[in-house]
């Protein structure tokens, strides 16, 4: 975070720079002076700084070709003073995503030419500027520059994915590590394109993460085993996906299954977690291209699943409260007019089922949305004549766990008969509710919802 106290010393900085400059006491200006108040302006990540990031080493190459060469070696211009305006850029991209700004100074095309520059230095003289040669880390900045203006501008997600493939390309043409993607490359990259929010971005990072994973199991080295905050972005993105794209939870699946299915055959990549389990849910209960019944299955499988790993010692796996809240969203989802008599019995008992397991659980316990959901199951799924007892037990437990929220409260009105509070609250002693306002607050004391 940029404080006034860092601005003041980059720009002290950069005053005591241009006064080492135009001394006539001795004091020499060298590579180490410019880079350090580079580095100074690339810390305030912001457009004024990065402008004057840019313009020090300009100011640093130009005073190095005015010397003679042997007068001038001490003031070169090295990879960390290119890589240095490179990752001012990557701040001043990020400060300007964080503020949702688009400014009329592009990061992105910014840091691609100071990498075009230093390409085309190494290229026409390769024993002067070898340093210069982009390597990995030069490679990853660019990226992390195309990785924050991608929300804004998709084209930036595309040169993002150019650059890695260059990067592969060159790596297999000439065995040179120090050019090789590793794990940093595909994060940036994968960030990138699902910061588009397009289809077609998301299938890409999709696949430069399965690459990914092919590339661990065939060079076999740490900074190529994806982590799991990387499968996170994707499968996050595909369950935003899912409303807008039939294939979005499909895909969501897809990844969930590969993901396992490479711990299973190697013990040392991740196995999915209980975030990646909640993401591939949420993909179904949004999805437009399946049945409110298939919501259902599909939601209580996975949930089964975890419920199977975390009893055989999977503690990454541990269900949550929201994971069986997610079951009952997906019960409440249904209609009986829609599904029929059978089904909504099956799909009542099985809502009822999960309830009761969360409620016993000594992992997680009930909140609002449970016992809203599991009230929105027996309002749709129960025949009218039958509802009462359903809610009276129901309406009981969430007055004990102090869970009586302004939704639920809200439901109950539509719901049921004219003076229902006094048949149900006659054991409590409180009174009768006129309005939510008036509740007990026993009934609520544990409700964020209130």
């Amino acid at each position: 975070r940029t404080t006034p106290e860092r601005v003041w010393a980059a720009w002290e900085v950069r005053r005591i720079l241009e006064a080492m400059c135009n001394s006539n006491d001795g004091i020499d200006v060298n590579t180490v002076s410019f880079n350090l108040a580079i580095h100074a302006m690339a810390k305030l990540e912001s457009v004024k700084g990065a402008v004057q990031a840019e313009k020090l080493l300009d100011q640093m190459f130009k005073k190095y070709r005015s010397l003679s060469p042997l007068s001038s070696s001490n003031l070169k211009p090295n990879s960390t003073s290119f890589n240095t305006v490179i990752k001012a850029w990557a701040g001043c991209a990020k400060t300007l995503a964080s503020h949702k700004n688009i400014n009329e100074i592009n990061p992105s095309d910014r840091a691609d030419k100071v990498l075009q520059l230093m390409t085309r230095l190494y290229e026409e003289d390769p024993v002067e500027w070898e340093q210069l040669r982009p390597k990995t880390i030069t490679y990853n900045s660019v990226l992390s520059v195309l990785s924050c203006c991608a929300n804004h501008d998709w084209s930036s997600a595309e040169k993002a994915d150019r650059l890695i493939e260059m990067m592969w390309n060159t790596y297999e043409e000439t065995g040179e590590l120090d050019v090789q993607p590793d794990n940093v490359t595909y994060d940036t990259v994968i960030h990138a394109l699902t910061n588009t929010n397009r289809y077609e971005s998301i299938v890409r990072a999709h696949q430069w993460l399965e690459h990914m994973y092919l590339s661990y199991s065939k060079y076999g080295e740490k900074p190529l085993r994806p982590g799991i905050h990387t499968i996170g972005w994707v499968l996050r993105s595909w369950s935003k996906m899912s409303r807008r794209h039939p294939e979005g939870a499909l895909r969501a699946q897809q990844l969930l299954d590969f993901v396992h299915d490479q711990h299973q055959r190697n013990r040392r990549l991740v196995s999915p977690d209980s975030t990646c389990y909640l993401l591939t849910m949420a993909a179904w209960l949004k999805s437009k291209s399946c049945s409110a019944l298939d919501r259902v299955k599909f939601t209580h499988d996975l949930l089964t699943t975890m419920e199977s790993l975390f009893q055989s010692g999977k503690t990454e796996v541990r269900p949550t409260t929201a994971h069986y809240n997610i079951v009952l969203n997906a019960c409440g989802l249904c209609q009986r007019q829609d599904i029929g008599p059978e089904e909504s019995d099956r799909i009542v008992a099985l809502a009822v089922r999960t309830c009761q397991q969360l409620r016993e659980s000594v992992h997680c316990k009930a909140d609002e949305s449970t016992y809203f959901w599991i009230l929105t199951v027996v309002k749709n799924l129960i025949a009218e004549e039958h509802r009462i007892e359903y809610f009276e037990e129901l309406f009981h437990a969430c007055c004990e766990e102090g869970l009586v929220s302004r939704f639920i409260w809200h439901l109950l009105q539509e719901i049921m008969p004219k003076g229902w509070p006094g048949s149900l609250i006659h054991d409590k002693g409180s009174g009768v509710p006129s309005s939510y306002g008036s509740v007990p607050a026993s009934w609520k004391k544990n409700s964020t919802k209130k």
